[in-house]
């Protein structure tokens, strides 16, 4: 069997790939020559990503508690002790209100998957449960603390559409307060109260540990439910000291989940293993993360350990770090000897058995490729699928193939594959006749999740910043979305011209390509990512720069078809701080940073995913109560929540109040179950009549009712891992 497998590598390792990808690191790196470096300006603003807090600053506080909490009623601020408040399992379903914008919707999406990476949480699309999370477009973002019980609401209003944003409302959701409301707080910052207006004093509120409980985590400056350091400033000043100063432009990040996030969620429940699978291998262990030498091929891989290993082993070429730390004597790598002079063997290095609980598996690896001019050797990368019963491979099937110089630069591969639930990996090295050759391979990882849509290494990086100056832009190379569309990306490293001084600039362009006859048009509803990416050693805890927005008429005509080879740029001016680039987490490594792109169409979203949202609001009369139709919610669900319910739904038909009542808001629950047909009309009328005499029948029509539409059961869930993006093949 291994010989077989050994002749099908041999015969297709090397083969023309099916699918050309486009190689877009190469020799002295793509972006570093002259003559990409233009003056534009041609460019516009999207919105302007801001922080949760400003955002309801703008609504006013509105009865929220800490900034984005909605309060219930005789609210005890107890959840992370309270175990009432913990939800009974960690599946929460989840519902879409029927006027969720498509920005909130992408946003809500990524934060589902990623809760799903990092934790056992799940939220599936809800169907009969009584107990869910409803999102709703409310002013501001906010969301109750723990279970309440019934349906409960999250508010994504405008400019809380960032997924990082939702993560913390979800988060909240779960039952966590802030990083900053912890009892021990004082001894990692200070609060100034100098610059902070007394009326909002009380949102930097600290519990006791009769309160809440910090798990055994330590205080985490990096959290994303930690304040930013100037977060209700009546003046602009820092209203957060953090006591030690390295830690001041920490606090505050939007990226994603902390380390110390995941762990607050996971011992708070507790959790064992994410839902979904991934691995990451950076060659450091000596068991090499249980990769093998295939003993029948005729050449092997050998680990090298930078500032150990002894580079005439094996060639003068080799590199001297590796690409995990990017640093002198630090690290590990695997280097396929090529010190032979026969051509055209074969070396195999084989993972052991790895799983996959998703359709779709993000692969990506570093390796180095420094090849003698006109040299034929590379490298290959096969799927294969294995004997369930003793995990001996079967068959391969090639994901990609590298070939060609590559210069003296680790460079990044990254691919969306369709793996089996169990199978293996085979890197496959191919030699030539000559001794310097240098192919090596290095951080390994596969995240149970697709791939972005594309993304291009920088290069010699400090290199470009000493060559260019403020309002300098390069064009990326040609790239394409999964449905054809080209584009490119507008880079300022040090800003446009009207870029706040020390940040650098990104915009993304429409751009001329080979499929535009039969592409529709204009290029909207496609919600734009762009990412610096923190090329940390472990791709499940990176914490990527990024941001985002929809495309639309509001960017005419930057959208429509291009007339010229690429449109003007839509994107943000002030995208990045060139210091955190610089100074924090890994986006800068071996000189180079790499910019991630995804781009998902959103046009048919509503229409493929109907059962997400909640029923439309009916066009038959309606009465409005003081109470909801679910013994489960708060008596009072907040006036606020119910005159935005109102506001943002439309009803045709006319309201027929109760005069004790004109102020409250009418549950959508109860509208749903009224919404029936004209023989149920007849009933509404009655309905009216009775709840317009005393409280005592309102409550027992409540109470009715809740008993018809909701069950008295959990009905069991099968986690969902359904909701990621499902990439097409290119055109």
């Amino acid at each position: 069997m291994k010989l077989l497998l050994i002749l099908v590598i041999v015969a297709t390792a090397f083969a023309e790939p099916i699918l050309k990808k486009q190689r877009i690191s190469g020799s002295g790196g793509f972006l570093v020559d002259k003559v990409y470096f233009e003056r534009n300006d041609e460019v516009l603003n999207a919105p302007e990503v801001r922080d949760i807090f400003e955002i309801n600053r703008e609504f006013g506080q509105q009865g929220l508690t800490d900034g984005d909490i909605r309060p219930r009623r005789q609210e005890t601020r107890n959840s992370i002790i309270d175990t009432t408040y913990f939800w009974p399992s960690t599946t929460i379903p989840v519902q879409y209100g029927n006027r969720l914008g498509l920005l909130a919707i992408s946003g809500i999406e990524d934060a589902r998957q990623e809760y799903e990476m990092r934790t056992c949480f799940s939220f599936p699309d809800k169907t009969n449960e009584r107990d869910y999370l409803l999102y709703e477009p409310l002013d501001g973002c906010w969301s109750y603390v723990g279970v309440q019980g019934g349906r409960q609401t999250v508010s994504i209003g405008s400019g809380c559409e960032q997924m990082s944003t939702i993560q913390h409302e979800m988060m909240h959701a779960i039952g966590i307060y802030h990083e900053q409301s912890r009892t021990d707080r004082d001894g990692y910052i200070y609060i100034d109260t100098n610059n902070i207006d007394p009326d909002m004093v009380y949102n930097f509120d600290k519990y006791s540990y009769e309160v809440v409980d910090n798990r055994r985590v330590a205080y985490d400056y990096n959290s994303i439910m930690h304040y930013g350091d100037t977060s209700f400033s009546n003046n602009g000043g820092k209203t957060i000291i953090t006591r030690d100063p390295a830690f001041q432009d920490v606090i505050g990040q939007r990226r994603t989940f902390s380390e110390g996030d995941v762990t607050m969620i996971n011992r708070m429940y507790p959790c064992s293993d994410p839902l979904r699978v991934s691995y990451t291998c950076n060659f450091e262990e000596e068991a090499i993360c249980g990769y093998v030498q295939d003993t029948t091929d005729q050449l092997d891989w050998s680990k090298f350990n930078v500032g150990v290993s002894d580079p005439k082993n094996f060639n003068s070429f080799v590199p001297l770090v590796d690409n995990t730390h990017g640093k002198a004597d630090t690290g590990s790598y695997m280097i396929f000897d090529t010190s032979t002079k026969v051509g055209s063997e074969i070396g195999n290095l084989v993972s052991m058995r790895l799983k996959s609980n998703s359709t779709k598996q993000c692969l990506e690896f570093g390796y180095y490729m420094d090849l003698v001019a006109g040299s034929q050797a590379g490298l290959a990368v096969h799927l294969g699928t294995i004997d369930q019963s003793n995990g001996d491979i079967l068959s391969t099937v090639p994901l990609v193939t590298i070939t060609g110089d590559h210069g003296s630069y680790w460079n990044t591969e990254r691919l969306t594959i369709e793996a089996p639930s169990k199978y293996k990996l085979v890197i496959v090295g191919k030699s030539d006749i000559y001794t310097d050759d240098a192919i090596a391979i290095d951080d390994i990882s596969i995240l149970d999740k697709p791939c972005e849509t594309s993304y291009f290494t920088v290069n010699d990086f400090s290199s470009l910043l000493a060559s260019t100056t403020k309002g300098d832009m390069i064009y990326s190379p040609l790239l394409y979305t999964d449905e054809g569309y080209a584009f490119k990306i507008m880079f300022y490293p040090h800003g446009t011209s009207s870029a706040a001084d020390g940040y650098m600039s990104m915009f993304y362009a429409v751009a001329q390509g080979v499929n535009d006859d039969n592409l529709l048009w204009p290029f909207y509803n496609q919600v734009i990512k762009m990412t610096v990416v923190d090329q940390g050693p472990d791709a499940l805890t990176r914490m990527s720069e990024y941001a985002n927005y929809i495309t639309s008429a509001a960017g005419a005509p930057n959208f429509d078809r291009p007339l010229t080879e690429v449109n003007s740029g839509w994107g943000y001016s002030n995208f990045m701080k060139l210091s955190d680039v610089m100074n924090t987490r890994d986006f800068l490594k071996n000189d180079a940073i790499v910019i991630s792109i995804n781009v998902r169409d959103m046009n048919t979203f509503q229409r493929d995913h109907a059962s997400r949202f909640a029923e439309p609001a009916p066009s038959v009369p309606i009465m409005r109560s003081s109470y909801d139709n679910s013994d489960h919610e708060d008596d009072h669900e907040d006036d606020h929540e119910n005159d935005h319910e109102d506001e943002h739904h439309d009803i045709s038909g006319p309201i027929i109040p109760c005069k004790e009542d004109e102020q409250d808001g009418i549950p959508k629950a109860t509208v749903a179950g009224i919404a029936l047909g004209s023989s149920i009309l007849v009933f509404i009328m009655m309905t009216i009549l009775l709840m317009c005499t005393t409280n005592s029948h309102k409550q027992a029509l409540a109470i009715v009712a809740s008993s018809v539409t909701r069950p008295n059961h959990q009905t069991p869930h099968f986690n969902n891992l359904s909701y990621e993006t499902e990439g097409k093949p290119k055109k």
